[in-house]
């Protein structure tokens, strides 16, 4: 598809914006072509809004390669990156739920607070009883 082609280029461009727009478009998509290493490669990229556009946009593709560098970004230090790779994994629906249940010792409540949601948006698992335990952990 030529128009993702040229979202990926828009990827590269100056303006943060652009980037994020088009980081975001690709999202959309659901175009595989964009996970590895466009779209893994924002993670890792110096603008905050940049890294949060590309995990939800991993969320929105799918996918085993998207998921394993979803995985990977829980190990970025801003908290509201982590947050938003709760809501990305949480797209993955039962794949998710080790990782998001790892999330719940985050040392950042919105972080905890955000994996619990996802949890409890993800169809066939059972979390009251294994989210009880953790209520008193979200400040």
């Amino acid at each position: 598809m030529d128009y993702v082609k040229k979202l990926i280029e828009q990827l590269e461009a100056k303006n943060v914006e652009v980037r994020r727009y088009a980081a975001s478009a690709l999202g959309r998509t659901g175009d595989e072509q964009a996970v590895n290493p466009p779209l893994t490669a924002l993670l890792k990229d110096k603008s905050k809004r940049i890294r949060v556009a590309a995990s939800l946009a991993l969320g929105e593709i799918g996918g085993p390669t998207a998921f394993e560098c979803l995985t990977e970004s829980l190990k970025i230090e801003e908290a509201g990156v982590r947050v938003n790779t709760a809501v990305a994994l949480g797209k993955f629906g039962t794949a998710a739920v080790s990782p998001l249940i790892d999330m719940l010792k985050d040392k950042d409540a919105r972080v905890r607070k955000q994996s619990v949601r996802e949890l409890g948006r993800i169809r066939g698992f059972k979390s009251s009883c294994s989210l009880d335990c953790h209520n008193d952990r979200f400040g």
